[in-house]
């Protein structure tokens, strides 16, 4: 998984903390994938991200009324995955990203990736996301998703 991440940052974000925040994030979206539904999983992935990432010693309330906006990974990547690591559904995780400002759309779409593939993409909100995407996107959305249901998708 991390190879993975490495060759597919490399092209955009070819810098180390880049290819670090990277690499924390595909490595969150494959545990969450692989989730056991136990009552602390999502413990134990913020655990692997701590251990081997970031120091996400921090809680979005402790944050939210100093943090500013900055593009950096590493200072958008441990915020948005504490937005998923404090949330109880996907829609919980965007508003958590979107709560704290700063860069919201950054790391809203961070926290989406991880929670989207913890908890999938609600039907409702697929659904209306849907109505957003140009031809040529709902093209590639269609070939790859077929009539599968959101909380289907193997990613």
């Amino acid at each position: 998984m991390k190879e993975i991440g490495k060759k597919a940052t490399k092209v955009t974000h070819n810098h180390p903390e880049g290819m670090k925040g990277a690499e924390a994030v595909a490595c969150a979206i494959y545990l969450a994938r692989k989730h056991s539904n136990s009552a602390n999983e999502i413990e134990i992935i913020k655990k692997y991200i701590c251990e081997n990432y970031y120091d996400i010693s921090f809680t979005l309330d402790e944050i939210r009324p100093t943090y500013k906006f900055n593009e950096t990974c590493q200072h958008t990547v441990p915020e948005a995955l504490e937005a998923f690591f404090e949330s109880t559904s996907f829609e919980d995780a965007i508003r958590n990203a979107i709560s704290i400002g700063g860069d919201s759309d950054t790391v809203a779409a961070i926290t989406g990736s991880v929670a989207g593939a913890y908890y999938g993409v609600p039907e409702e909100i697929y659904e209306r996301a849907k109505g957003f995407f140009d031809k040529r996107i709902s093209g590639l959305v269609n070939n790859y998703v077929g009539n599968v249901s959101c909380k289907q998708w193997d990613l």
